[in-house]
């Protein structure tokens, strides 16, 4: 069974969302995806999945796996694998004011 745990995020990420994405849980990445999702919309929260991004930092678009809207401001949270990847971050920085990285293990 993998967890999720963000391991970077900015200083003002909300932290009810920071305690739903924390504590996700999935057999692989996909239901990991699943559950955070559902966490959120449980929640309240409107979220999207693979929101499309003019950059990812290498010159191609790219897409960030979800995104909140709270209160008309999105944010964006990438789900990785072991750590976080650069071009999570970077869409993040990129494109939102407040964002977090999370990853399995």
């Amino acid at each position: 069974m993998n967890y999720t745990r963000i391991v970077k995020c900015t200083k003002d990420f909300p932290i009810e969302i920071f305690d739903l994405i924390g504590g996700s849980f999935g057999e692989n990445a996909s239901d990991l995806h699943k559950d955070v999702m559902k966490r959120l919309k449980n929640a309240g929260f409107p979220v999207s999945k693979e929101f499309a991004v003019e950059s990812r930092g290498d010159g191609r678009k790219g897409r960030v796996d979800v995104v909140i809207n709270l209160d008309g401001e999105l944010i964006g949270v990438e789900l990785d694998g072991k750590s976080a990847r650069r071009k999570s971050i970077y869409k993040l920085q990129n494109n939102f004011k407040r964002w977090a990285v999370a990853v399995r293990y």
